[in-house]
């Protein structure tokens, strides 16, 4: 885990950031805070991820409908 204190040296984007970068929705971001799978923080009561995390997030997903086995 980071400490706070060492946020304002790595690169954070906020939700709406994030969501544009994922091409996702604002709702979608908070979902996948919520499920653990991209970590979210908080500076000064406001939330942000760490681009590290959003990156390696969008590195890891798959395009497309699954398919059917």
């Amino acid at each position: 885990m980071v400490p706070l204190w060492s946020l304002e040296e790595i690169e954070t984007l906020k939700p709406v950031q994030a969501a544009d970068y994922l091409d996702v929705s604002r709702q979608r971001i908070d979902q996948l805070a919520a499920t653990n799978k991209i970590c979210q923080r908080y500076v000064n009561g406001s939330p942000v991820f760490l681009k590290s995390d959003v990156v390696e997030y969008k590195n890891s997903r798959k395009n497309g409908r699954p398919r059917k086995e």
